[in-house]
């Protein structure tokens, strides 16, 4: 439902346009994926946010996402189930899934997929949040929504 109030047209015409988007918040933040996703390769990942070049961020896989999600700090969400696989990946377990993003803003990571064949199917969500680099101001300065790929 939308619903204009207080509003007085004056005109022959007026432009009127409504934007949606089903993302957690701005956006800013973005999980790119480079490899195929198959058995014993290496998924490489890039976690970016242009905005906060430098500040801290957290990487994370899930086998889940909306309507599971992680509540974090100043009212966002991490669009992952709070599975074993979260708390591993987001505790470090993948190179570069932790750390802060260099001077463009990205932060690369990587996630060796075993070479076990009883793993193909299974879709693996990934996203990112961006921290403050300083002492004042809000926790946290953005999520990014999630992406996914089926291991091969």
């Amino acid at each position: 439902t939308v619903r204009l109030q207080k509003q007085r047209f004056t005109g022959t015409s007026e432009p009127f346009a409504v934007a949606w988007s089903d993302r957690q918040d701005m956006a800013t933040c973005q999980v790119k994926l480079n490899g195929t996703g198959q058995v014993g390769t290496t998924m490489k990942v890039t976690f970016s946010d242009p905005y906060s070049p430098g500040g801290p961020a957290i990487g994370a896989a899930s086998l889940s996402s909306l309507p599971g999600y992680l509540a974090i700090p100043d009212g966002f969400m991490v669009p992952l189930g709070p599975d074993a696989l979260f708390v591993a990946s987001a505790s470090g377990v993948f190179p570069g899934f932790r750390g802060s993003l260099n001077y463009s803003g990205d932060m690369s990571g990587s996630m060796k997929i075993p070479k076990i064949n009883e793993l193909r199917g299974i879709e693996i969500h990934l996203a990112m949040a961006v921290f403050r680099s300083g002492s004042s101001g809000d926790i946290v300065r953005g999520v990014s929504p999630a992406v996914k790929f089926k291991i091969q």
